[in-house]
Formats: C-alpha cells, sequence, structure tokens
C-alpha cells in the first residue's frame, strides 16, 4: 500500500464497520497509558526535583494534579457507557497542553519530560490515523518553538524561568524529531486501520452473506456494501459461465425512498459485453472523457446502466475456474488511491468463495428440485395416470354394456367417464408444468408447436399454431417465461372458455416478440380491450399471465367479447441477451 494523504473520508466509513468494544478497549488502553506516566513522572520529580529550584512546588502541584486526572479518566471510562460518545478529542487536547505546560516549568524545550509529547504522538496514532498524529506533530513543534520564544524575551519575575543557556540545536532537532516520529506513527497508524478494518469489514459482511438462503440476496448486500463504503453511486457485478460462455448481471442502485433496494438482474451478449471481463488490470479505472476522447463514444460498455456514467472502477473477482467476474464501482466521489484499489482487492478475494458457494448451493437445489419433479412426473405417469386410463376404460366398457342392459345407468356412467377423463387432461397438465422447458432457443417454435398439438389431442379442442419464423434468437429466459405464458393460457381455455377453437400465434415485430391466443369461447367478464395496467387496477384477467409478462417487461392486451370469446395478445421487447 502506498503512502498517501488524501484518503480521510474512507478510514472514518472504515472504522465503522470497527466493533464497539475495539473503541473502547483502545481508549482504556490509553488512559492506563496516561496513569503509569504521570505516576512515574510524579515519582521521578520527586526524587530529584528540576532546577530552577523556586519552581519546584508549582511543578509538584501540575504533576500531582495531571495523575489525578488520569486516574480519574481511567474511572470514568468503566461507568462511560458509549466509548464512541467519549470526548476523546478533549482528552486529546488536555494531554497536549499538559505536555507544553509540565515542560514550560521544567527546564523549557531542554526538558527530560519531552516523553509526554511522545505520548500524545503515540495517542493520536493510536486513536485516529496519519492526519491527526501529523496535526499534533506540527502543534507539538509549535509549543516547543513557542515556549523558546517565550522564555528568552521572558522579564522581570519571570527572566529565571529557564535555567543556563537555550539550545538551539536541541530544539531544532526535537521538533525535527517529533514531526519524523508523527510522520511515521501516522503512516503505520493509517496501515494498521486498514488491516483492522478489512478484516472487520469481510467479517461483518461474510456474517451477514452465510445469513442468506439465496444468491440474489447476498449479492445485493455485497454490492450495497461495497458501494456505500466507497461512496459510489451505484454497483453492478459481471458474471459468466465458462461451460456455457453465458454472461449475466447483477446491478445495485440504492432506493430513492425508504423502500428496500432492489437487485437487477438480466443477461447480456458477450459479444458486445464481453469485454467487461478482460480488464487492463486487477484493479482499473476509466473516466467516460478518457475512453470517448480516445476510441470515440462507442467504445463505453454498451448498458443500459451507463448511459449517465462518468466513471467506472473496477477488479477482477476470482470466483472460481467455472465463474469468472467483474465488480464495478459507479461514479466515485474522486479518484480511488492505490491502497483503496488494493483494499477492494483483498475484500473481494475473500468475499468472492462465499458467494460462489451460494451459487453452487443454488445449481444443487434447482438440479435437485428438476430431478425431483422428474420423479414425481414419473410416478404420475406409471401410478395415478396408468390408473385413472384404466379406469376410463373400465367406465367406457361399462357404459356400452349399459346401453343394451340398462338404459336408464348409460348417462350416468358417461358422466363418470367424463369426470375421469378431465383428471387425466389434469394430471397431464401437471406434468407438462412439472418439466423443465427446453432453454435452447432454437428449439422454442418447436416447443411450443408441440405444447398447441398436445393439447388439441389431450383436450378435443381444435388447436392451432401458426408462425411465420424459422429461426428466432431469444434469450433461454424470454423463451421460458412465454412457454409457461402459453401454457397457463391453454390451461384456462380448456377450464373456463367452453371454446370449441383455439388459435395460437407468434410472430416478430417492431422489435417485439408477440404471441397471441385466440378462442372462440364465451369470453371474460368483461366487454372490450384492456391493457396490463387496467387490468392489474382492476383485478381482472389471469393473475399469473400478468405477473410473468410483467417480470419480462412485456405488456398484455384482453381482447374479450362475452359468448363469442377472447383473445390474449402479449408483446415482449427483443432482447436476445436479456
Amino acid at each position: 500500500m502506498d503512502f498517501e494523504l488524501g484518503n480521510p473520508g474512507f478510514l472514518n466509513r472504515l472504522r465503522a464497520y470497527v466493533v464497539p468494544q475495539e473503541s473502547r478497549r483502545r481508549a482504556r488502553v490509553l488512559a492506563t497509558a496516561r496513569a503509569f506516566l504521570a505516576l512515574a513522572s510524579l515519582i521521578a520529580i520527586y526524587l530529584d526535583p528540576t532546577e530552577p529550584a523556586r519552581y519546584a512546588p508549582l511543578a509538584y502541584g501540575l504533576m500531582s494534579f495531571y495523575a489525578f486526572y488520569s486516574l480519574a479518566v481511567v474511572a470514568v471510562l468503566r461507568i462511560w457507557p458509549d466509548p464512541a460518545r467519549f470526548p476523546s478529542v478533549l482528552v486529546h487536547g488536555v494531554d497536549l497542553l499538559w505536555a507544553g505546560s509540565i515542560i514550560l516549568f521544567t527546564e523549557g524545550p531542554n526538558s527530560p519530560f519531552y516523553l509526554f509529547f511522545l505520548f500524545v504522538l503515540i495517542a493520536a496514532a493510536y486513536r485516529w490515523g496519519f492526519r491527526e498524529t501529523l496535526y499534533t506533530a506540527f502543534a507539538s513543534a509549535a509549543l516547543l518553538f513557542l515556549e523558546a520564544y517565550l522564555l528568552r524575551s521572558a522579564t522581570g519575575p519571570f527572566a529565571d524561568l529557564t535555567s543556563g543557556q537555550l539550545e538551539i540545536n536541541r530544539l531544532i532537532m526535537r521538533a525535527t524529531s517529533l514531526m519524523l516520529v508523527g510522520v511515521l506513527l501516522g503512516y503505520l497508524a493509517d496501515q494498521d486501520k486498514l488491516l483492522r478494518g478489512e478484516a472487520s469489514f469481510v467479517m461483518q459482511l461474510l456474517a451477514r452473506l452465510q445469513g442468506h438462503k439465496g444468491l440474489r440476496p447476498a449479492l445485493a448486500d455485497m454490492l450495497a456494501e461495497f458501494a456505500r463504503l466507497y461512496s459510489a453511486r451505484s454497483a453492478f457485478l459481471v458474471t459468466r459461465e465458462t461451460a456455457t460462455g453465458r454472461l449475466f448481471l447483477w446491478e445495485w442502485r440504492p432506493s430513492p425512498s425508504s423502500a428496500p433496494s432492489i437487485l437487477h438482474f438480466e443477461e447480456l451478449d458477450p459479444a458486445s459485453c464481453g469485454s467487461l471481463l478482460t480488464l487492463p488490470a486487477a484493479a482499473w479505472r476509466v473516466a467516460r472523457q478518457e475512453i470517448v476522447g480516445q476510441y470515440g463514444a462507442a467504445a463505453w460498455p454498451p448498458l443500459a446502466i451507463l448511459h449517465d456514467a462518468q466513471s467506472l472502477f473496477a477488479v477482477e473477482v476470482p470466483f472460481s475456474a467455472d465463474w469468472l467476474g467483474s465488480l464495478f464501482l459507479v461514479d466515485l466521489p474522486r479518484p480511488p488511491s492505490e491502497s483503496e484499489a488494493d483494499f477492494l482487492r483483498g475484500a473481494v478475494r475473500q468475499v468472492a468463495p462465499a458467494i460462489h458457494s451460494l451459487y453452487l448451493i443454488r445449481r444443487l437445489r434447482s438440479r435437485a428440485g428438476a430431478l425431483e419433479r422428474a420423479r414425481v412426473a414419473r410416478d404420475l405417469h406409471d401410478g395415478v395416470l396408468q390408473a385413472l386410463l384404466s379406469l376410463e376404460l373400465q367406465a367406457d366398457v361399462l357404459r356400452q354394456q349399459a346401453e343394451s342392459s340398462s338404459p336408464g345407468m348409460a348417462p350416468d356412467l358417461a358422466a363418470v367417464q367424463k369426470q375421469i377423463h378431465q383428471q387425466v387432461i389434469e394430471v397431464r397438465e401437471l406434468m407438462q408444468q412439472m418439466k423443465p422447458v427446453e432453454e435452447d432457443p432454437r428449439q422454442f417454435l418447436d416447443a411450443l408447436a408441440d405444447l398447441t398439438g398436445r393439447f388439441g389431442r389431450d383436450t378435443g379442442i381444435a388447436a392451432t399454431f401458426v408462425t411465420d419464423l424459422d429461426e428466432i434468437n431469444m434469450a433461454p429466459r424470454t423463451g421460458r417465461e412465454l412457454a409457461r405464458i402459453v401454457q397457463e393460457a391453454l390451461v384456462n381455455v380448456r377450464k373456463h372458455s367452453g371454446a370449441r377453437n383455439v388459435l395460437v400465434r407468434f410472430a416478430a415485430r417492431n422489435g417485439h416478440w408477440e404471441v397471441e391466443v385466440d378462442d372462440d369461447g364465451r369470453g371474460f367478464d368483461f366487454a372490450g380491450r384492456c391493457d396490463l395496467r387496467e387490468l392489474a387496477t382492476a383485478r381482472k384477467g389471469p393473475l399469473v399471465i400478468r405477473e410473468r409478462v410483467a417480470s419480462l417487461g412485456g405488456g398484455l392486451v384482453i381482447d374479450s367479447k362475452p359468448g363469442q370469446g377472447a383473445r390474449l395478445s402479449i408483446t415482449v421487447p427483443q432482447r436476445p441477451h436479456a
């Protein structure tokens, strides 16, 4: 880490992560050291009073008062409720003035009690950091020179305040030593606080991450903490799965209100955004005007979240060999120093394994859930579905026998057979919903056609799928959601519409994917057209479809003609990797 003067704000924010017990321990250590130094000095001045002898009683009195004051500070700290609110600045000022006072009455700048100035410097470094220690060193040196001037110009009863000649060379060397000790102690204090702050920051963040059950809230917490520590306007993480090459964006922005912040997630296009993972250095900062001035506006990362960003600060995130990442902080108030960059890199290296563990746990849970759903679907197919099909066949046989032997029972058996057939359809729909949707966009159109065809065969409703597209470039998540929307719409047609025909259309127009589900059933309980906002306000229309469309940032229009059918029109923006 480099030596610098420009990061007091960063250190102050970092100190907030140090536990209150550390502040209390620090104050008690300084109070004990002060009391020990005061008592030792009192014993020294008692054994060998410093000349001039006429001021020995005053020196005794000052030293006795300071010893009592030091013991009082130790006692007060034991009962002080909040160490963070202890008046440390006031105590530090008293220590500095005391050092000047005792030296004034014990040979001035040549006094052997020069050690009190060193204690004040050590206390400043221990309490705060470089800047405060340097200010204390300046004040101590200034007091030495001020006392030398007052002593040389003293007249009357204070003419013999100091014995012998004032040694200018000793004065200069002592002032210089104070400055040098102040610089070194302040630098070491800053480095120590960086290390302690990093340890406290990482420990507290890891403790919170372990309390999260999902990857999304854990990433939101991590990005929020780094953004707050560096006073960034926002933060985002870009990750890539090396096995699939898929690129993902996780963005955190502070909430403008008291509502909790939301983590935005989307999939990126590796061709246009892959450079976000190839940083020119392990820690890298760039300003928008530098990029635009050198390479043109097109070289700025093509992300919508960066359209008004003026600078980026990024570090590599070493998750694992199968999951790469880069962390970006947007619009820091000033360029980060080398020590701040090193701190971020060190903290990220320690937090990344915990995030990767949550990612692996999520994948394991997802795979375990998929395997369990597949097992349940197989059990339904081999058990419940087969039993229902057998019952349906037996009911059909009994119905045919009853038509000739007991005509009065035939309608009842036909009703039973119909109920069994409806249960067969519902079990098949449940199995279809449990089956994972194929993520390959190239098979999306075939999946919709198969879904529509199976619906027609199972329900007896004439179902047709129409599209003029041969191939599409669609994000896997968009394909999954659209397939579920069509599936839910067809289930609603079977359950509620009483339709005899249904038409499913899929098209691409004006930068949007368009899906229509048109039936000739009884329609909804309203007449006319309603869009997504109107449906949500009036609480009309299928809730599941409304939520899925909203999650894709799309639009929904329902055109209902009671007694003549209904049409669902869904539009979703064409973001191939979003």
